[in-house]
């Protein structure tokens, strides 16, 4: 649906900020300003403004705390979080941080999962998965062959978050939906929680460290698919 004037006006608000070239006009319209903020170049002012006239906004969902908007730029679509907050609209500039730089391990393991989980690769999901005999229901409907080079980009480029102590990420438990809090032990050098807007859907993924590498805990999409 279209967007709210007011949300239609921050975004465009976002986009002068963001293609300034000044990472510094960001900072008063993001959620963390002495947070990692997005370097996405230069755009000249004149040829910034007939982009930003033209960009058409709509809000695809609200999840999680979050207002996603998605915004058609530039011959581009990209999806941008808002947070509603005493002060009003601010950019959660968390996801749009991860674009452009290597995830570190726990966050790869979490997009290869995902592709794992599309692919059908049962190989690949078992080196990045906990152990559960249940896996099996997770690759029972692979995606079609030509559509696998398109997923695979979308798994490994699309923005991605590390909740913190306090935010909420939907799961699934005992054969329904849940909303679930992140605890502080969730946020350790040992066991995260990572989240990803895919397909108008935020996907949450707890992943914890073991000997031999990192691993999603896959209970909640396992619950899902088979109460699915």
């Amino acid at each position: 649906m279209s967007a709210p004037e007011h949300i239609d006006a921050f975004l465009r608000d976002v986009y002068r900020a963001l293609f300034s070239g000044d990472p510094g006009r960001v900072r008063p319209l993001a959620l963390e300003p002495e947070g990692v903020l997005p370097s996405l170049g230069r755009i000249e002012p004149d040829v910034l403004e007939r982009y930003i006239q033209s960009m058409q906004v709509s809000v695809s969902s609200e999840n999680d705390g979050r207002i996603w908007v998605m915004a058609a730029f530039a011959g581009t679509m990209m999806f941008m979080p808002l947070a509603e907050t005493p002060e009003g609209l601010r950019l959660d500039a968390r996801w749009l941080a991860s674009l452009g730089r290597e995830p570190d391990e726990d966050e790869m393991t979490a997009r290869t999962f995902l592709f794992a989980m599309i692919a059908g690769d049962t190989d690949l999901l078992g080196r990045t998965s906990m152990s559960d005999p249940r896996l099996g229901v997770l690759v029972s409907r692979p995606a079609p062959a030509g559509e696998l080079g398109v997923y695979e980009d979308a798994c490994r480029n699309l923005p991605m978050a590390r909740l913190r102590p306090g935010e909420t990420y939907s799961s699934f438990e005992g054969g329904r939906p849940a909303v679930r809090t992140v605890q502080p032990e969730q946020d350790t050098p040992e066991h995260r929680v990572w989240a990803m807007y895919f397909e108008r859907s935020l996907l949450s993924f707890e992943v914890r460290k073991f000997p031999a590498g990192w691993r999603v805990d896959p209970r909640p999409m396992i619950e899902a698919a088979m109460a699915g």
